[in-house]
């Protein structure tokens, strides 16, 4: 029992790291201290066509929606990558451990 305390600690102090390195991320992108580059095509544009400029535009951005749905986003993926390592070590860790213990 206690490698299985010993592994929820690991993975919790992980995900609540990730969590807050993704909150200052979002706190500096709010405050333009930092920026969020999205790669981004439109298929529907001809190859052989030239880009047009404007004297006053201004960078293209997502919208305040698009840019909260992405910080979001990020927090899930990060939840889940850290369940599914917390039970990989599970497997390898305990589970495993003990079939190897129950053979010898």
């Amino acid at each position: 029992m206690q490698i299985i305390s010993a592994l929820d600690t690991q993975h919790t102090k992980a995900l609540e790291h990730d969590k807050k390195l993704i909150t200052q991320l979002e706190r500096d992108v709010a405050t333009s201290r930092r920026r969020l580059h999205v790669k981004a095509t439109c298929s529907n544009v001809s190859a052989n066509t030239t880009p047009s400029a404007l004297d006053d535009a201004t960078r293209a951005r997502l919208t305040d929606t698009a840019q909260r749905n992405y910080f979001t986003l990020i927090r899930r993926i990060e939840i889940a990558e850290e369940q599914v390592n917390g039970l990989q070590d599970y497997v390898r860790q305990v589970v495993l451990f003990h079939q190897q213990e129950a053979k010898n």
